[in-house]
């Protein structure tokens, strides 16, 4: 009797360090992840307010949709933690994924976008082959719950399909698909840099110099991110002996939290009505302080592929919009007078003077939403 009443005990105070565990774990979440989205959702609100692109809109919205169905497992994690029912925390944290995989995609567009500015073709072979790996995505989200309907929604159920073979898939499934969209983002992220390194000598220094900064920042987390995610999954594989809070931070919070932070600063910018710039609080630093970060975000138009093409006194081509004939004129005119006069004082001086480059301008008008 006394040996079993010890055994009892031990097993109660095992379960109550894993209750405590996992309400910890629930509290860290669901801070962390409300915090969050009230944020996406302060920015989704400016840009539904002052009218951005449609394409921008939605990726506000996926990326709001993919912090919020990360809440109802904190919550389980909180206040039920002895629930039996597993199906629908899975289903969450599988599209939870699936539309962060979505926002990625977008961004990889994006920047597609800037880096074949002037090149339709181009861009709208790269935008097929995203609307195929997202049409796939959307597929094995559809088949998801269908094929966990085969399984009951209990712990027997659970540990059923923890031990079958359709978890396995599912596992390598989910590693295919990281793998192929953080490819497919920096593939597209370290394009974007070799064009940013191009525009040095006809954009100020300091302009590419802090784009670069911020773009190498971008690709390091979402690579990073990636990493640490494919890490604690390898680790729990192997059965490797770490605590929950360790294993949620691993493969939850770093590989979910730093790059929808990294998104949503990358997309901050606001178009309005006519493709204007808009901004709260933002307005001030337009001007002198603009950077090309704040034009590598966003898609180029089909309708700025139609410009008219040229190139300055040294020989770069460069793209100019319809319509943009007064700009044309005046680029023209600078070219002559550096032919004419050869003087190298002269032409930093009048550059302080003038609009942005050309380069400047062919960025903004491939990146500019309308």
């Amino acid at each position: 009797m006394t040996a079993l009443s010890s055994t009892q005990d031990d097993s109660e105070t095992l379960l109550q360090k894993q209750l405590a565990a996992l309400r910890v774990c629930g509290w860290l979440a669901m801070i962390l992840y409300a915090i969050l989205s009230m944020a996406i959702a302060w920015r989704t609100c400016l840009h539904f307010l002052y009218s951005s692109g449609g394409a921008k809109k939605v990726f506000h919205v996926a990326l709001l949709g993919a912090a919020l169905l990360q809440l109802p497992e904190a919550v389980e994690w909180i206040w039920y933690p002895t629930a039996q029912g597993w199906e629908a925390m899975y289903v969450f944290r599988l599209y939870s994924l699936l539309l962060l995989s979505f926002c990625k995609s977008y961004l990889a567009i994006c920047w597609a976008g800037v880096v074949s500015a002037g090149q339709r073709l181009e861009r709208r072979r790269m935008t097929k082959v995203v609307g195929a790996l997202n049409a796939l995505l959307i597929l094995w989200g559809a088949l998801v719950p269908i094929l966990l309907s085969g399984y009951s929604d209990d712990v027997y159920g659970q540990y059923k399909f923890m031990n079958s073979a359709l978890r396995r898939v599912l596992t390598y499934s989910g590693v295919i698909v990281v793998l192929t969209y953080g490819l497919l983002l920096g593939y597209q992220g370290f394009r974007l840099r070799r064009r940013l390194l191009l525009a040095r000598g006809t954009v100020p220094a300091a302009s590419v110099e802090k784009s670069l900064n911020q773009l190498m920042l971008a690709i390091f987390i979402f690579i990073f991110a990636d990493v640490v995610r494919l890490l604690a999954l390898v680790l729990n594989e192997a059965d490797t002996a770490m605590s929950m809070i360790v294993y949620l931070v691993l493969y939850n919070i770093i590989p979910h939290i730093f790059p929808t932070i990294c998104m949503l600063y990358l997309m901050r910018r606001l178009t309005g009505r006519g493709s204007s710039d808009v901004g709260v609080g933002h307005k001030k630093a337009f001007g002198s302080k603009r950077t090309l970060s704040k034009y590598m975000t966003d898609p180029d138009s089909d309708g700025s592929s139609r410009g008219s093409t040229g190139s300055d006194s040294a020989g770069r081509t460069y793209v100019l919009p319809d319509g943009h004939a007064a700009a044309r004129a005046r680029l023209e005119l600078q070219a002559q007078q550096y032919q004419d006069n050869h003087q190298d004082q002269f032409h930093s001086s009048r550059d302080q003077q003038q609009p942005p480059s050309p380069t400047f301008c062919w960025i903004r008008e491939s990146t500019e939403l309308r």
